[in-house]
């Protein structure tokens, strides 16, 4: 089992200036978020204090990586061609 505790962040402004290489500030705060991943009968079971619990199968897992990536990917070229056309 992986157990990770994570703290909570406060953004004071600049959070969606950040996507656009503008600067924006946050900080850490204490209040955290603890979460437990573990596998179970060939799912990865996700257990959080704050979102409850969750399992995914390995594949279901991938996919997500998959979506993510693909995502990630198209937001970069947008951005890539807002800044050719700006400069």
């Amino acid at each position: 089992m992986i157990k990770t505790i994570s703290p909570a962040k406060l953004i004071l402004f600049g959070e969606h200036a950040v996507v656009y290489d503008k600067l924006g500030i946050s900080t850490a705060i204490s209040k955290y978020t603890r979460a437990s991943l573990k596998d179970n009968k060939g799912k990865v079971e996700i257990n959080s204090d704050k979102f409850g619990r969750e399992a995914k199968t390995e594949q279901e897992i991938r996919d997500l990586v998959e979506k993510l990536d693909y995502l990630i990917e198209k937001e970069k070229n947008r951005k890539d061609k807002g800044a050719s056309r700006s400069g």
